[in-house]
């Protein structure tokens, strides 16, 4: 009875050491995930930032100048047709407003109808999972709860994480913070909770593989690839459509200044 005894221990001994084995080389692959989704992430932003600064206003103005060059060839035309300035400008914005007029009534019509059909209906689930998580988070990592000043800091550093994932309304960050946070701050003894903890990091892993696989797929990544082949040969990936868009901005405001030159109008 007692050599079976002892058989069982050490088997459930065996079986502990393989689990904080297996947990221990999942924590790595967790750590090293971690690390290139956010560099990566760094990476992401840090190429919409540029495009922004050099290439997303120049479409803003570029945009701007269509829209301006539309309306006052319709001017021109109305002029052409023998109304006055003023009556060809009054009937272009009239036109305008009632198109607006019409647009918005149907905006209302189908948000009003929206609110009759939903008025019963809860609100939004993730909403309330959301702020759930929040402040359950909140409760258990809050740095006042603790007195020791590098626990108290290193919960500082979880709340900013906590915080930061509840302004973005981002419940799945939420969550796999709640799981890192669980893995970090238990230290199972039995099997059951090695076990579960395992399948917690394995989940956590699967989440972050899937992040990244997005990350890849989307239209900065794309930039991030023409970037790296522009920099082996020694060129600015966005000089070219910059210069375009600027001389395309340039063209625009000549055709835009002689429509207002034509009718009469300073510019």
């Amino acid at each position: 009875m007692t050599k079976l005894l002892i058989i069982k221990n050490l088997s459930e001994d065996n079986q502990r050491k393989n689990l904080e084995k297996s947990i221990a080389k999942k924590r790595e692959q967790l750590k090293k995930l971690t690390k290139k989704l956010d560099i990566l992430h760094i990476e992401l932003e840090n190429i919409k930032k540029e495009y922004e600064q050099r290439i997303g206003k120049l479409y803003v103005k570029d945009n701007a100048l269509d829209i301006e060059i539309i309306k006052y060839k319709n001017i021109a035309r109305l002029v052409e047709e023998g109304l006055s300035l003023e009556n060809a400008k009054k009937e272009l914005e009239d036109f305008w407003l009632n198109n607006i007029e019409r647009d918005f009534s149907h905006t209302e019509f189908t948000f009003n109808e929206s609110i009759e059909q939903t008025q019963n209906i809860p609100k939004d689930t993730n909403e309330i999972d959301l702020k759930k998580l929040w402040k359950k988070l909140i409760l258990e990592f809050h740095p006042d709860l603790v007195t020791n000043p590098k626990e108290k800091e290193k919960r500082e550093n979880i709340m900013k994480m906590i915080n930061k994932a509840y302004k973005e309304n981002n419940l799945e960050a939420l969550r796999l913070l709640e799981s890192k946070l669980f893995i970090e701050e238990t230290d199972p003894s039995d099997i059951n909770q090695l076990e579960y903890v395992l399948v917690e990091i394995e989940n956590l892993i699967i989440g972050l593989t899937k992040q990244y696989k997005t990350l890849k797929m989307s239209e900065w990544f794309a930039w991030k690839q023409r970037i790296k082949k522009a920099d082996k040969e020694k060129k600015d990936i966005f000089a070219d459509l910059e210069k375009s868009l600027i001389e395309d901005i340039i063209g625009k405001t000549k055709i835009l200044k002689n429509l207002k030159m034509q009718l009469g109008i300073d510019y």
